[in-house]
Formats: C-alpha cells, structure tokens, sequence
C-alpha cells in the first residue's frame, strides 16, 4: 500500500434528529459548533488530514446541505465534495463514491468515517486506522474499527470478535462473528463482561474493488443503478435512478452479510455524538455540573444541578432543575429528562407525521 492509493471518503448526509431543535435538516449537527467553536465535520477533517492527502479525501452530503457543508470543509477540494440527489443512507453514498474512486485508481483504499464522531487519543487513533488500512491491503478483506467498551452501552451496537485471521506489526484483526444491534442493559453487561464484543464505531476500510464486488453480490440493484448513472448525480435521469435504490446504512446492506468481514480493536476513547445526554457528558461544566450554550447573555442556575441549556439570545434560568435538557431556539423549545435524552428523534418524528416541515 502507498500514499497514493489512500483515500477517505466522509459521511455527511446525516440529519442528527436527536439533537433537535438545534439540530435541523439545512444545519444538522455535524456542522453545529459544540467543540472548541469548530463543527464536528470541522474536527474529522483536522484528523484524518493528518494521515490522507488533502486531494484524496472525499465527502459526501445531501442537497440542501452542501452549502454548508462546503463552508466547513476548507480545505477540501471541492470537486471532492460530492451531492447526493437524496437521502439514501450510507450504503448507495459508500458504494457510489467507491466506484467513482476506483474509476480513477484501481488499486485505491478507502477508509470511511461518519462526519459526527468526537474521538480523543488521536495517535491511537490514526495508529489503529492505519493497521485497520494495511490489514484491508493484505487480503479480500472488509476491515471495521471495534472499540474496546469502557462501559455497557445501550446506544451502541456491537461487534462479536472471534478467531484471529491476520497478525502484523504486534497487532491482530479477528473475524467478525455477528454484529448486534443496540442491546438493554443486562445483554450489553453481558457483552462487556465477556471481553469478545466491541462497540461498532462504523470506521471501515477496504479496497475499492472488494467493496464494489460485494455490492454485486448482496446488493445488486444499487450496483444496477450505479453502473447507469456513472459518475455524475446531477443529471436528470441519475436523480431518478438514485430515487429508486434502497436507503440502508451499509452495516445491514453489506458487512452483516459478508464472510470476508474482519475487526481490528481501538484503544481511544471515541463517542457518537448522537443526544443532548452524550453531548452533556462531553463538555466542561461548572461546580453545579451544569452546562450552558449559545448566545444567551446570561444563565442564572438556582439549586439546579446536571443540566444542559442552550439558547439562541436572551437570558435562561433555572430554578430547582436536576437532569435535564432545555433548548430554546428561535422557532421551537424543548425541555426532556437527559436521561430520554435517545427518545428526542420521535418529536421529530411526530412532526414529519403533521407536515410541520419549517421545523424540521
């Protein structure tokens, strides 16, 4: 494997709808400064930068995102940011900028990575990425990043580790036994306690064409689609081969049902910065372990402790509030126990249902 032959592709088509109101369609949260006043997009490239060539990485987002997110992305070519017409999930995006890649260079490696991830330990970090690379270039191997679990978990899903199949550089990649879906308490106690699960940190490498044939084999249809389209999505007639593949994230679409699937572990902390609770446990608090955001000239905390408050102007104040998320935007607020902090995305939810689409 040689530096020309590395490529990363970023994932930034997602919505965040656990992170609303905040969190919106034209601004969703990989572009929303939580860390540092950088975006998390902003973060992902500053990282992985460091190990790919500025002109061989790659994004990929929605339509009504792209603006934004190329203000995010300097400096990122932007020929390399590619539009999808519509949300398909991360498998039709993985698969279109893999073949649109190996058009280019047969012999390419990609890694890919979500756009909303908040990792620390980045030496570790770009350490395991870089094993996960030469393990995929060994062999007709997809290669996924496990994360050694610091606790049991119950947002994430996981990953079975069995034997070992490749050892290089004093470290090993295992197959994959099973992936499992996000588990209740006592089956992620169980999973951390067996030492043989890993958190799926959904950071992926292989080579392109390894991917590509298995698209033809378990997802023909998208590869079907793919091939008429050809590398341009805005045409007319693309846009509607596009709205006819399926939307489904590529784990169910392709490494749930491969055999050639192996994990390497990551010893870094990593978190999917998915709710108001995670985000909450992230950030720096005061001696009450509140923590408060945007513009608001003032936060008044009275006997309240545990909290996150964000809002946009003005003054927020509580008074007796333990635990508890209150956002208050220009058009909408939202006050929830951190705690369902996960269940925010059914508000969401609810006003899709009742075409309430300027909220959204």
């Amino acid at each position: 494997m040689t530096e020309k032959n590395k490529y990363a592709l970023i994932l930034a088509g997602g919505g965040g709808t656990r992170l609303w109101p905040l969190s919106r369609e034209k601004s969703p949260k990989q572009i929303l400064k939580l860390f540092n006043h950088k975006s998390l997009l902003q973060h992902t490239i500053e990282r992985i930068k460091k190990h790919f060539p500025i002109n061989q990485i790659y994004i990929i987002t929605s339509k009504n995102q792209a603006s934004e997110v190329r203000k995010e992305s300097k400096p990122i070519p932007h020929k390399n940011i590619l539009i999808e017409p519509t949300l398909k999930n991360t498998a039709p995006a993985t698969a279109f900028v893999s073949m649109y890649i190996l058009a280019r260079d047969k012999g390419a490696i990609i890694s890919t990575f979500a756009s909303d991830h908040y990792i620390e330990d980045e030496n570790e970090f770009l350490s395991t990425l870089g094993f996960s690379q030469e393990v995929a270039s060994r062999g007709d191997y997809l290669v996924t990043i496990g994360i050694k679990p610091t606790s049991a978990h119950t947002g994430y899903g996981y990953i079975y580790a069995g034997k070992i199949v490749v050892t290089t550089h004093g470290r090993s990649a295992f197959e994959v036994k099973d992936f499992k879906e996000k588990p209740d308490k006592d089956m992620a106690v169980k999973y951390v306690a067996s030492k043989k699960y890993f958190w799926n940190a959904n950071i992926n490498s292989y080579k392109a064409s390894v991917l590509i044939d298995a698209f033809s084999k378990y997802q023909s249809k998208i590869i079907k689609n793919l091939n008429l389209i050809g590398g341009d999505l805005s045409k007319k007639a693309a846009v509607t081969l596009w709205d006819k593949m399926p939307s489904i994230p590529i784990d169910t679409a392709i490494l749930e049902k491969a055999k050639n699937v192996l994990v390497v572990t990551g010893n870094f902390s990593w978190t999917d910065v998915g709710d108001w609770n995670t985000l909450h446990s992230l950030l720096g608090k005061d001696k009450n372990k509140n923590v408060s955001l945007g513009n608001a000239q003032m936060y008044i905390d009275y006997d309240s402790s545990g909290n996150l408050v964000y809002a946009d102007s003005g003054v927020i104040a509580t008074l007796g509030l333990k635990d508890m998320i209150v956002i208050k935007t220009g058009d909408a607020i939202l006050v929830t126990p951190k705690s369902r902090s996960q269940e925010v995305k059914k508000i969401v939810e609810e006003l899709k249902k009742n075409n309430k689409k300027s909220y959204l």
